[in-house]
């Protein structure tokens, strides 16, 4: 994931998105994550622009 900052010490991956328009619903995301990061990982989605609103979208695997 290039220009993406990581935090290693985090058990929770927060999405950090810039999008002009709505976003897709966050049970694609999970489905697309599913089987690249492992299981039981929190997952956040931080909507950067206008909104600015935080989705808190579930657990990968659950």
């Amino acid at each position: 994931m290039p220009g993406q900052l990581r935090d290693a010490a985090s058990r929770t991956l927060y999405v950090h998105v810039r999008a002009p328009g709505d976003l897709p619903p966050v049970e694609d995301l999970m489905r697309d994550l599913e089987g690249r990061v492992p299981d039981g990982i929190p997952i956040v989605v931080d909507t950067a622009l206008g909104r600015g609103r935080r989705i808190d979208a579930g657990t990968v695997g659950g």
